[in-house]
């Protein structure tokens, strides 16, 4: 049946978002054959637009020349105007703003019903207002159709991009975007008030761009036009909309609450190098299907019925003045945030979407080894990059929270670990660090723990894209060693081991690996004797050696087995997966000045990046790594990858660390080993490490030192302080190059090479003849 609507806005002067709502809203109800009128105390280009498509627009309520048989009230004051001139006429109210004090909803029982056009407005009025859930619908902001019809086809390339938005002008992110767009090849053009080039059809400059910036209903009409869009606009960047997220950002009104980053040229090339033109397609036949304007409006049709209805049985139950007292109270609850500072703001706020990337969480410190059902010792750091505020407050807290997560089956055993709340709100741009309840599980056993944040009754952050979590491994129950500290007595009947001797281990390691208080294995009497003088204070042995063992060390404390070198292996591998003797994996911490290129990857724990440190395209930083100030890894390089150290069957695990100097370049594909042990692979200061050059676990090399293009520095090898390793170089393990040495190109080094010496020459022989040779030269050398 038809109606008489009265709408209301705050204004008709220009192309704002209700601006346009109203124009194209009054049209399509006058074009379903329901009488309608706009009033606007500030009228201008927009009313004359309504009035010469035969639209009614007034400025005086006075002059209304019928009664209304709904209101449908767009802002607080031209609403309230509305409903008190016709008192008896029931009436909806549409939130279009989270903050505008022009959009704050008035509390009055001859407002039936209140309208969202998406999540951040409906919490406004349910949240800021406490309007009865009951009275709250959500309809989404809609396009015409006919107004914004589909663009061609997107080209394979993006060559044209439009920056749509009425805060778009020179100084400002327009900038930002044009120089990305320069770099990105794109053709940039700006539509709105702030350039002076606003249009009555934008629909004729979208139908030639490819990509557009823009939010909310700008945003809508771009993706209804069929191009590929990033939501952006002066209040920051949000993500290039694919179909995927289409339903979830809509929620959202493609709003400013989707727009968490700080527009950059980076930020902006990455997503323009997001564009997939059969995805934008994809998103548009999304956007086309459910934001019609016949759908909006079948919607509105609806509610208006639904209004009138719930009118005639239930009338009016607040008065104006009441409108007046809520408002008043209202502006009295802010004051009290205002006046108590951060720590009174009791209201956690819905967390939208793309937000998750504006967040680090570490975990900056946790016991590694626990026993079943007891506490840890967990501190994390959150940083909040974002424009939220997190509160552990209200109906819908944020609070820290946990899962327990089996390592070998990837089995959850426990979901709903205890929850912490954040100390103080966080507010954009801070960080807070602060401990954890976190209790381990029931049964003895190695698990991950996971480490997130939820938000009560509305997600789990670790659900978003991408997550927000951060993960540590912990073992529970009898297998907790502590770092450092081995006691030879707990090992007896384990990995093929009997006690013959007792004594206690700092490290493992090989007895060409030097290292204090090491345990090693021997399975000869040579072998034995190389382990007590490399300094060994225990040693894994057969059998056969257990009555020589007095007569090389009796101080020595042994370990029985009868095939030591896999014994010890073995040994190693539950020592660095299970337990924390090789030392607990701290959060890595990347400074603010170091350059970390999009594509490169670091490790979430373990890895140290000083300033000015900068990371190209594709490089991995794995493992236990500490980069100085001023290193440049370039692409494709790995810091922190494992070198060959098998046991004969398998590969052993390398628990040990990677150490760049000052001022040192890894060039492209090189690779640097961690150690297998607790000792590091340590580079100097100012080296040069050259492209698809691989230096070994153990090694040490000096300041100063150049490292050919495709050398191989096998593990144990150490270089002196400006020593020069050629292209193409083979260092045999264990060999030592002294101080300002040279290794001509393509050399194969076998044996140590003096301070200031010059070696050359690759030659293959065989290979017993070859170590007949080499003793030989040895002996005359000695």
């Amino acid at each position: 049946m038809p109606l008489s609507v009265l709408i209301t806005n705050v204004q008709l002067t220009g192309r704002t978002g209700t601006e346009i709502v109203v124009r194209d809203l009054e049209q399509a109800l006058r074009g379903r054959g329901h009488q309608v009128a706009v009033f606007s105390p500030a009228c201008g280009e927009i009313a004359a637009e309504i009035e010469r498509a035969g639209g009614t627009v007034i400025d005086d309520l006075g002059r209304l020349p019928w009664r209304p048989d709904i209101i449908h009230g767009h802002h607080h004051v031209q609403a309230l105007e509305a409903c008190v001139q016709f008192p008896d006429v029931p009436a909806v109210f549409v939130c279009h703003d989270r903050e505008a004090w022009h959009d704050l909803p008035p509390v009055l029982g001859q407002i039936v019903r209140y309208v969202a056009v998406d999540l951040n407005c409906r919490e406004r009025l349910l949240g800021d207002v406490g309007i009865d859930p009951s009275r709250v619908r959500t309809i989404h902001n809609a396009v015409d159709l006919d107004r914004f019809p589909r663009r061609a086809a997107l080209p394979a390339t993006a060559r044209r991009a439009v920056v749509f938005s009425n805060s778009a002008r020179a100084g400002g992110y327009l900038d930002v975007i044009e120089a990305a767009g320069r770099i990105a090849g794109l053709e940039v053009v700006a539509i709105g008030d702030g350039v002076g080039r606003t249009s009555s059809d934008p629909s004729i400059e979208l139908r030639t761009a490819d990509i557009v910036f823009a939010k909310a209903r700008c945003a809508i009409e771009a993706l209804a036009t069929g191009c590929a869009v990033v939501l952006a606009d002066a209040v920051g960047l949000g993500e290039m909309v694919t179909e995927a997220q289409v339903g979830q950002l809509r929620d959202w009104n493609f709003g400013a609450r989707c727009l968490q980053r700080q527009i950059d040229v980076d930020a902006v090339l990455h997503e323009i190098c997001r564009y997939r033109a059969d995805d934008a397609t994809r998103a548009a036949d999304a956007v086309r299907a459910a934001s019609s304007l016949d759908l909006a409006v079948d919607a509105w049709e609806s509610l208006y019925d639904e209004a009138i209805e719930a009118y005639a049985v239930h009338g009016s139950a607040a008065t104006v003045m009441d409108s007046v007292r809520s408002l008043a109270q209202h502006a009295t609850d802010l004051g009290r945030l205002v006046r108590h500072g951060p720590d009174g703001l009791g209201v956690a706020r819905l967390v939208p979407p793309g937000i998750a990337a504006a967040f680090d969480l570490g975990i900056v410190r946790c016991d590694r080894g626990t026993d079943p059902d007891a506490p840890l010792d967990c501190e994390v750091e959150l940083v909040n990059r974002s424009r939220e505020t997190l509160v552990s407050a209200g109906r819908q807290p944020v609070q820290f929270a946990y899962h327990w997560r089996r390592v070998d089956t990837g089995e959850v055993v426990v979901w709903e670990g205890h929850r912490t709340r954040l100390t103080r709100p966080l507010l954009p741009g801070e960080r807070i660090t602060q401990s954890l309840t976190v209790v381990a599980p029931s049964e003895p056993g190695r698990f991950t723990l996971e480490v997130t944040l939820v938000q009560e009754s509305v997600a789990w952050f670790d659900g978003w894209t991408p997550p927000l979590v951060a993960i540590t491994e912990v073992t529970v129950g009898p297998e907790r060693v502590q770092p450092g500290r081995l006691d030879l007595a707990r090992l007896d009947g384990r990995f093929g081991l009997a006690v013959a001797r007792s004594g206690e281990a700092a490290t493992l390691s090989f007895v060409g690996v030097p290292a204090r208080g090491m345990l090693a294995f021997a399975e000869t009497v040579g072998h034995l004797r190389a382990a007590v003088a490399a300094g060994a204070v225990a040693c894994i042995v057969p059998p056969g050696l257990v009555e020589l063992v007095d007569e090389v060390d009796p101080a020595i404390g042994v370990l029985v087995a009868e095939a030591p070198r896999r014994s010890f292996a073995d040994l190693h591998r539950w020592l660095a997966e299970d337990t924390e003797f090789y030392g607990r994996a701290e959060a890595t911490v990347v400074d603010p000045s170091a350059d970390v290129h999009p594509t490169a990857w670091i490790d979430p724990s373990g890895v140290m990046v000083g300033a000015a440190v900068r990371i190209g395209p594709r490089a991995v930083i794995t493992g236990r790594a500490h980069l100085a100030p001023g290193v440049e890894v370039d692409a494709g390089a790995v810091v922190g990858a494992a070198g060959f150290q098998s046991d004969g069957g398998r590969e052993m695990p390398h628990a040990g660390t990677v150490s760049i100097g000052v001022g040192t370049r890894v060039f492209a594909n090189a690779v640097i080993a961690r150690g297998v042990f607790h000792g590091a692979t340590r580079i100097g200061a100012r080296c040069r490490v050259g492209n698809l050059a691989f230096v070994s676990h153990h090694c040490t090399i000096g300041d100063d030192v150049h490292i050919g293009h495709g050398a191989t520095v096998n593990g144990g090898v150490s270089v002196g302080d400006g020593a020069w390793v050629g292209p193409g170089v083979d260092l045999a393990n264990g060999v030592a190059i002294g101080a300002r040495a040279r290794v001509s190109l393509g050399s194969t080094v076998i044996g140590d090479v003096a301070a200031d010496g010059h070696v050359t020459g690759a030659v293959a022989i065989d290979h017993w003849s070859m170590l007949r040779e080499v003793a030989s030269w040895r002996r005359r050398r000695r």
